[in-house]
């Protein structure tokens, strides 16, 4: 269950993070004390219960998935399907080209 930017998880409930980046972030005065109680509530961090409000807040992944997105052109280009099984492919290959 590893992500980007996250380490180990021990058990379901706590994570481990390797790399954090902090931001500021103003908030109202009544949204701060939901924060707080739910911290006291939950025995856990401001900054961990702030963490997943903004990970359920903004989904899963808001990244494009390539191959929905390149699905009519995968496979459409004409060629060998293995540059690799020809070594004629390679003829000059890491030489200097004359300029």
């Amino acid at each position: 269950m590893a992500k980007a930017g996250m380490g180990l998880t021990k058990g379901n409930t706590r994570r481990y993070y390797w790399i954090m980046v902090v931001k500021t972030l103003k908030i109202p005065e009544s949204l701060a004390t939901r924060i707080q109680r739910q911290a006291r509530a939950t025995k856990r961090t401001v900054s961990a219960v702030m963490r997943d409000a903004l990970e359920r807040g903004l989904g899963e992944d808001a990244g494009i998935d390539m191959t929905e997105a390149l699905k009519g052109v995968i496979g459409s280009a004409s060629g060998p399907g293995d540059l690799s099984t020809n070594k004629a492919y390679f003829a000059g290959y890491g030489r200097s080209r004359p300029r």
